[in-house]
């Protein structure tokens, strides 16, 4: 599907809020925060959502990070009377949800004090939150996400390096990020039991999980082993897989370390197998074992709910500090 919207919403209001440091504040302005949003979190998935304003109706989406595009569920097009067009687009599975060859344009939709009339979403017939904030949207944003304060921000991107992070003295971990050009996913660099992996962050993913390919070739899992356990089926590109669920030591994101970490293993569909050299003009390295379809890891909330992120799509940075709150005792300490 042809798809050239870039998709960028502007400010419903002049009511900004700004997030001050007065450390730093003869330094930089005040830091724009666009949205302020309350998350609500699911507690069987784990994963979470904020309210977005859809035709003056309050909605759920989920901040889509691994998603390229932004969608809506046809249930709520159907409740809604939105307008939709036909596409060219064949279905597409994506993260569970099944996408059909239409688009969906709402006469208004508004995050915050953001707002798009119109906007082209991708309709959806997921089962879970009323629809996806992608990385078409979320890229022309810096955001925050702060399981503390249960706070979701779509924050300007016009702001100098030395105002980042703004959380006062805690520990921070500033973690070299790349953005797809095409697909938006942003990814980093992780260290699994000792083997360093790329791994992309998935805020619309409650599990962790690792290819299947690279848990056996790289951290030598044995699947049929002792502390593997199978936990059902998958389907995708005509072929079925089954599903482990492990846990390994240690998992090293920038200067944090998080222990005895669950890892959902799945089987990557519709890869193929082979070596890419790296790419000289990329911070991640992508000579690995498979380079097509499923990542090395995809850090779920699982994992991303021990911190508070600041994830800074203007900066190529992820910015990181404990959110103690969120985390259990003595799972995650400062290397």
């Amino acid at each position: 599907m042809c798809f050239k919207s870039k998709a960028l919403l502007f400010l419903a209001s002049a009511s900004t809020l700004f997030l001050a440091n007065p450390a730093l504040a003869q330094n930089c302005d005040p830091l724009q925060v666009y949205a302020n949003l309350d998350i609500i979190t699911n507690e069987d998935t784990g994963d979470f959502a904020f309210p977005v304003l859809v035709n003056d109706t309050t909605k759920y989406f989920m901040a889509g990070t691994t998603y390229t595009f932004s969608s809506i569920n046809e249930s709520v097009v159907e409740e809604l009377g939105i307008t939709t067009t036909a596409t060219s687009a064949t279905m597409v599975v994506s993260t569970g949800n099944v996408f059909v060859p239409s688009l969906a344009r709402p006469e208004q939709f508004r995050i915050g004090n953001l707002q798009a009339d119109h906007i082209p979403l991708q309709v959806s017939l997921g089962t879970g939150p009323d629809g996806v904030i992608g990385a078409n949207i979320l890229r022309e944003y810096d955001v925050e996400v702060d399981f503390v304060n249960r706070k979701f921000l779509f924050v300007s991107q016009n702001h100098c390096s030395a105002y980042l992070p703004h959380w006062g003295d805690v520990p921070v971990g500033a973690v070299a990020m790349d953005v797809t050009r095409v697909q938006g996913t942003p990814t980093i660099r992780a260290t699994a039991n000792g083997v360093n992996l790329d791994a992309d962050i998935s805020f619309a993913s409650g599990n962790t999980v690792m290819n299947q390919t690279i848990a056996r070739r790289r951290l030598d899992i044995d699947l049929d082993g002792e502390g593997v356990e199978e936990v059902g089926e998958i389907a995708g590109g005509g072929r079925r897989g089954t599903m482990y669920l492990t846990s390994i030591d240690t998992l090293e994101i920038g200067p944090f370390t998080l222990t005895d970490v669950e890892m959902s293993l799945m089987p990557d569909l519709l890869s193929m197998s082979r070596n890419v050299a790296p790419s000289p003009n990329s911070l991640i390295n992508t000579n690995r074992d498979v380079v097509e379809g499923l990542q090395d890891i995809v850090l779920g909330m699982s994992v991303l709910r021990n911190f508070r992120a600041f994830m800074s799509y203007s900066e190529n940075r992820l910015y990181l500090t404990p959110a103690r709150a969120a985390a259990a005792p003595d799972t995650v300490s400062t290397q």
